[in-house]
């Protein structure tokens, strides 16, 4: 997945296998067609964010690429994928299927990966359950957190160092925030969950 049209066009080989999950219009475009209920979570104030284009990449602001996934969703963007699952699924006897693994690889640094990756977990859980009707989907993450980026020396700038930690913490809040309540609904109230501490420099 990835919202940036021009990083998308650089893979020339991979091309069929990315599913652009961004539409061609700017944010403040979108917020002006998309349900009221956007304004709940994505930062409005910002005025700012209002001119940027959905097909320029997050630009390492989580709630863009929110934003540009949910349009994505609601424009169709995403039947390339069904299709794929769809051909992978026909390729095995339904016999030899017992249960579907799903692993996601994104980066929790920038905007992209760090905004979309528990939604794209939510999703596939649910197409694979309700449009292929597996009902053991087993969902994995692998992550490259903040700091592979800022050790190499792959970001410099003291912003971009900031705001990357900060997509990193932010990532890692919200998968012990879903643990949890998924732990609650299952009656696992004693369940672990993740500690961090975060210290801006």
């Amino acid at each position: 997945f990835d919202t940036n049209v021009n990083d998308i066009s650089k893979l020339q080989g991979l091309r069929r296998s990315v599913t652009q999950i961004s539409a061609p219009w700017t944010v403040g475009q979108y917020l002006d067609r998309a349900d009221p209920s956007v304004r709940d979570w994505f930062p409005y104030e910002i005025r700012q964010l209002h001119r940027k284009n959905l097909t320029d990449g997050a630009g390492q602001v989580r709630g863009v690429s929110r934003l540009a996934y949910r349009a994505a969703i609601e424009n169709n963007r995403l039947a390339p994928l069904t299709q794929q699952l769809a051909g992978i699924l026909r390729a095995a006897d339904d016999n030899e299927i017992s249960g579907v693994r799903v692993m996601i690889a994104s980066s929790l640094a920038g905007g992209t990966g760090a905004g979309v990756f528990l939604q794209v977990a939510l999703y596939m859980r649910e197409l694979l359950e309700t449009s292929f009707n597996r009902k053991n989907v087993l969902v994995r993450g692998a992550f490259v957190l903040p700091d592979v980026l800022v050790g190499t020396g792959a970001i410099k700038d003291d912003e971009q160092v900031r705001n990357v930690r900060a997509n990193g913490y932010a990532c890692l809040k919200e998968l012990d925030a879903i643990t949890r309540v998924a732990s609650a609904a299952n009656g696992h109230l004693e369940s672990v969950t993740i500690e961090l501490e975060y210290r801006p420099a």
